[in-house]
């Protein structure tokens, strides 16, 4: 969660760039305050940033479910997307010519770390297996294919990774 307020505060200094994620097509004076709303409901639920970008993908044509689940389904989440929808409404884009671009700027799937390290660890077991299918997944990351579902889970706790290979 500390991680979360840090990268807040640090794309707090950076609007440009996370407004495209969320596909504001031109900047307006309120645009800090409507990507601090939804950095500070995500962080509050520990929302994952690859899921809840994605999920803001589809919420682009009206299915809310996933955002909202990654946004722990509350009053926070929902305004915020209303907040959203009013906001990206002058934007010239349609709604699914907005969701195929954001769906080219947040991937559906990224190597995280619990799969790596058990790619890794199988691999050095002789078992090539886990690895040939994280490549297989993300080698498309920007599709939604239901192979990659297992990918996009966070990791259980016994999962998490304290230290990875390269020391990060």
């Amino acid at each position: 969660m500390a991680a979360i307020a840090l990268l807040a505060a640090f794309l707090g200094a950076n609007v440009t760039s996370i407004s495209a994620v969320v596909r504001l097509d031109f900047l307006s004076f309120k645009d800090a305050a409507l990507i601090d709303a939804l950095l500070q409901a995500m962080a509050a639920t520990s929302a994952d940033f690859t899921n809840t970008f994605r999920a803001l993908s589809a919420a682009a044509e009206g299915a809310n479910d996933r955002v909202l689940a990654e946004l722990g389904n509350t009053s926070a989440g929902n305004d915020w997307l209303d907040r959203w929808r009013t906001r990206v409404v002058p934007n010239t884009a349609t709604p699914s010519a907005r969701a195929a671009g954001m769906r080219r700027m947040n991937p559906a799937v990224t190597p995280r770390n619990h799969r790596v390290e058990a790619a890794l660890a199988a691999a050095v077991a002789n078992d090539f297996e886990p690895f040939e299918s994280l490549l297989q997944v993300i080698a498309t990351p920007w599709h939604d294919d239901p192979d990659g579902e297992p990918y996009r889970r966070l990791p259980a706790p016994e999962e998490v990774v304290q230290q990875t290979v390269c020391g990060t």
